[in-house]
């Protein structure tokens, strides 16, 4: 229920709000115009600058979102919005890409890297996992 960076500071309100809208364009415009220039996507508005499966990532979380609480990804119409279930909504979205994605990833990771190792010391996995969290 805390602020976030750029909370009140317009027109873009901080980077909080850039994934919020990247959210808003992902699931508002066809996927051929999301890095291109158009009147529903103005890049210099938050332009969606990350790699494609980023923006899927974008997608589907928009999509819980849509679900949830329409209001925070309307296209136009959510530029500024805040509310406190639209925060909430957006932190999930972190805890669940953590969960469903990097953590098993780095898992995966340093169970192959120490696996091709030969290590058997499962202590350096746990100690390295415990780094990540």
């Amino acid at each position: 229920m805390h602020t976030y960076s750029g909370a009140g500071d317009a027109p873009k309100y901080g980077y909080y709000k850039a994934q919020r809208h990247w959210m808003e364009i992902t699931l508002n415009t066809p996927v051929t115009e999301w890095y291109q220039n158009t009147t529903s996507n103005n890049l210099s508005y938050w332009g969606l600058d990350y790699p494609p499966l980023t923006a899927y990532q974008s997608y589907a979380h928009s999509l819980v979102l849509h679900y949830f609480h329409p209001d925070s990804v309307a296209l136009y119409a959510s530029r500024g919005h805040k509310s406190s279930l639209g925060k909430l909504l957006m932190r999930w979205t972190v805890l669940s890409s953590d969960m469903f994605i990097f953590f098993p990833v780095a898992i995966y990771f340093l169970t192959v890297y120490y696996a091709s190792r030969g290590s058997s010391h499962k202590e350096d996995l746990v100690w390295q996992l415990a780094r990540f969290y």
